[in-house]
């Protein structure tokens, strides 16, 4: 079995940022499993901002889509059950016998909540007159979750997917004592579908991880489930930072009542299960029996032999019952308050010994009628130790069960129903089992403490709801007006931002680059390599505005230079351009042709030095891409053709693009202004990286009518896309000057011209602003878009924002115009 031991952050395993490693030990064998990375103050700020980046896209989902991805979780558990369960029996040693049974209730958990997500909503009322009063529920955005190490996949699956059906993202830290089976669930998180930055995991220390966590300022919920003293450190570091939400589930000293009428054998099988489940490892086990004086004799007797039979051994082993204690701290911990018991004068009748002498298994420990003030009385002990007390009356136990810090969990078993219902009101406790033990109660209650066991509720329809913000909006619909559409607005914006010199400019250039298609550079001799300068093209992907110049020697020895910084650029963005009306060429025939070209440009080659070696020179004719392939050795060159092969020994290349000087500067900024759509489109997800094409529909384009080319793309847009398609569709004109073509083409048919148009009215209808089709083409759009609709102020308002403030941006840098900025901020 493979063990993952790395972070999970933003959608894959890394190791964390110091390299720094802890060891983590078998508890049965004492030998080592694994080193897992550990995680510190700066790995938990990488997690935050993966978490803040997915947040906008992930909330802006349906609860359906949410629900779909848990319910594809939970498929993936159920598939990998054996392994989550062996992970944690050789990381904190619970049996797998009793950890496939959590498996179970965990999934059953994933899909109540999955089914649940539909019914949480807002409220509204009509009580105060003249208003229409609605409340909204509304996600926190970046949620925490610190889970302990005692039943791990329930305390991972019970804090992850509330949170993330109500639309946060989350980071959990798991324990440092059993971090395996919550690094494993966040790689079946990202199996099952879901984005990255949804579900961050980090492994690691309270104090250098949990901390971090507690006190960070962008995180807007946090959910703990450890020890009391804990989560009052948690609680007090939450409210010093921003007050976040939080909710702490912490320790228990629960009591369970056996009144003189109950079924004792159901009573001892219960309450024996309680404190023998995980080793009693778990908040809820009911470490305080108090049974009634008439029974005492025989409940006692039964409960040791119940006790006494649990089978202990190696917690890999299906038939092992009774696992060892998490660790050697723990270990030592519950030994500590066995001695304690007996200092107290508890007698003691079972166990209270180490079990193996290696691994740390401790023998089932029972006690009798110990004094009240007793530490193994009042404090948690979280151990296979149980105190049975004797009591005469209702309202005597009543007191001594309440008379701790503690009231998580309570149970009675009794065949009155009246005495159960007093008895259920009257326990200080978060939940009160009648006639069952603790390990019994379903995932459909709101689960949590009173005093100091807890702050909040998780569980159930209480715990989903925790999830969420409410906000209360009053609404006086007398004062309301018709609002102008938000859609016609933005599109509005759009009109403006299509008026402004700079976009005036750039379809000039690319109307420049159509109707020079075919126009040929210098005789293929005129080339000196001496003059080739060494460039790594590496840094091409990381820096949009890098220069790449090369100066060369024509034949009338004068010398030319020209920028190619975007050479790769450009070829990485044509490697499936789909093709405009009328062209007879395949796709297929034209990447043949690339394929010298592509695997020159991948990014690990380097432009280097050509004196004395080979490099290739080809020429790149818009828009039907690469149409030659010259090999050059000193002087010679040999025409390749399409058909050709990488030359195992070619050292360079370079890219010629027809033009003069001042149009190769064009062509500069338009795989500029490509690369920056490309960003776009990548920030928005309408980019298909399998594929290496644009995510908008453009692969059906020749099969439709030509008469209908661009009405069928704008109404995919209105159906299936959103407000970004548009305005990516309208800017880019679906890759610019190639749908320029394809739609003049259609033009052009419909007033009976069934000829593709020439690169000459292409560039005529690109540059001509009072062309009626144009104008119309964009008012089409506008209106197709508007009826999709967009919020100003939404989520996705703010993005497209973002989104338009990044993209003037990078035109800024090459496009300065005085006076222009302070109208396009305006503008879009």
């Amino acid at each position: 079995m493979t063990i993952e031991t790395r972070l999970f952050i933003d959608g894959e395993y890394i190791e964390s940022k110091s390299g720094k490693t802890f060891p983590l030990y078998n508890p049965y064998t004492e030998e080592k499993v694994a080193d897992v990375s550990e995680a510190l103050a700066e790995d938990v700020d990488i997690a935050v901002k993966a978490a803040q980046m997915a947040f906008p896209a992930w909330s802006d989902l349906s609860a359906m889509d949410r629900a779909t991805l848990c319910l594809k979780l939970a498929e993936l558990i159920d598939r990998d059950r054996d392994q989550i369960a062996r992970l944690d029996a050789i990381s904190m040693g619970m049996p797998v016998s009793e950890y496939l049974p959590c498996i179970d209730g965990a999934i059953g958990g994933i899909k109540h909540a999955s089914g649940l997500i539909h019914d949480i909503h807002g409220e509204t009322s009509l009580h105060t007159p003249g208003f229409v009063n609605i409340s909204f529920r509304q996600p926190f955005g970046v949620c925490a979750a610190i889970i302990p190490w005692n039943v791990p996949i329930v305390m991972f699956c019970g804090k992850l997917v509330p949170c993330i059906l109500a639309g946060n993202t989350i980071v959990i830290k798991s324990s440092e004592k059993a971090p395996l089976s919550s690094i494993h669930l966040a790689g079946l998180c990202a199996e099952a579908g879901f984005p990255p930055g949804v579900v961050n995991v980090i492994t690691g220390f309270g104090q250098t991880a949990g901390a971090p966590l507690a006190e960070h300022m962008d995180i807007r919920k946090l959910s703990f489930t450890g020890s009391t003293r804990t989560g009052k450190v948690i609680a007090a570091a939450a409210a010093k930072s921003n007050l976040k939400n939080v909710c702490v589930e912490t320790g228990g000293k629960n009591p369970a009542v056996i009144f003189e009428d109950a079924d004792l054998d159901r009573a001892v099988a219960s309450c024996a299960r309680s404190i023998q489940f995980n080793a009693g490892q778990i908040c809820v086990s009911d470490s305080r029996v108090y049974v009634h004086e008439d029974i005492v004799p025989a409940f006692v007797k039964r409960f040791k032999e119940k006790f006494a039979a649990v089978k202990l051994g190696d917690p890999t082993d299906p038939e092992t019952r009774y696992g060892p204690q998490a660790d050697k701290v723990q270990f030592e911990t519950v030994m500590r308050y066995i001695e304690k018991g007996k200092e107290a004068g508890g007698d003691l009748v079972l166990g209270g010994e180490r079990a193996h002498s290696k691994g740390f298994h401790i023998q089932p420990t029972m006690f009798v009628n110990v004094p009240e003030h007793a530490e193994i009385i009042q404090e948690e002990i979280f151990g296979p130790v149980v105190a049975i007390q004797t009591f005469k009356t209702e309202e005597e136990v009543i007191k001594r069960c309440n008379a701790t810090q503690y009231g998580l969990h309570a149970a009675v078993f009794t065949k009155d129903v009246t005495r159960a219902l007093r008895m259920v009101k009257a326990f200080e406790a978060g939940m009160v089992t009648v006639n069952c033990g603790s390990t019994e109660g379903p995932y459909d209650l709101p689960f949590g403490g009173y005093k100091a066991s807890g702050l909040g509720r998780e569980n159930g329809k209480m715990g989903l709801e925790s999830y969420f913000e409410v906000k209360s909006d009053p609404v006086d619909p007398d004062r309301l007006q018709v609002a102008e559409s938000s859609t016609l607005a933005c599109i509005s914006k759009l009109h403006l931002y299509l008026q402004t010199s700079k976009m005036k400019t750039f379809l000039t250039f690319l109307a420049t680059m159509v109707a020079t298609a075919f126009a040929t550079m210098s005789t293929n001799s005129c080339y000196d390599n001496t003059n080739v300068t060494a460039h790594d093209v590496n840094f091409l992907y990381a820096a949009i505005a890098s220069d790449l110049v090369y100066t060369y020697t024509i034949a009338d020895n004068s010398t030319i230079t020209f920028d190619y910084g975007t050479a790769a650029l450009d070829v990485h963005f044509y490697v499936d351009t789909p093709f405009p009306v009328g062209v007879n060429i395949t796709q297929a025939e034209v990447l043949q042709q690339l394929n010298v070209l592509v695997q020159c440009c991948q990014v690990s080659r380097y432009i280097t030095n050509c004196a004395g070696s080979s490099f290739i020179n080809v020429a790149y004719n818009p828009p039907y891409g690469f149409s030659s392939v010259v090999r050059y050795s000193g002087t010679n060159y040999t025409t390749l053709g399409g058909n050709a092969t990488t030359p195992a020994n070619v050292t360079g290349i370079i890219i010629t693009v027809p033009g003069s000087p001042e149009e190769q500067q064009n062509q500069r900024v338009l795989g500029l202004l490509v690369y920056a759509l490309q960003n776009v489109v990548r920030e928005v997800g309408f980019f298909d990286e399998a594929s290496t094409r644009w995510g908008l529909d453009v692969k059906n384009w020749r099969e439709r009518k030509a008469t209908r080319d661009y009405m069928a793309e704008m109404t995919r847009v209105s159906t299936e896309g959103t407000l970004f398609d548009g305005l990516v569709f309208v800017w880019a004109m679906e890759q610019a000057y190639l749908d320029a073509w394809r739609y003049v083409g259609s033009v052009l048919e419909r007033t009976g011209r069934a000829e593709p148009p020439d690169q000459h009215a292409v560039a005529s209808f690109v540059a001509n602003w009072t062309n009626p089709e144009f104008v119309k083409f964009v008012d089409d759009l506008a209106d197709v878009v508007n009826s999709y609709g967009v919020r100003p102020g939404s989520q996705e308002w703010a993005r497209a924002e973002m989104i338009w403030a990044r993209v003037l941006e990078l035109e800024e840098a090459f496009w300065p115009e005085e006076g222009e900025e302070t109208m396009l901020k305006v503008a879009v």
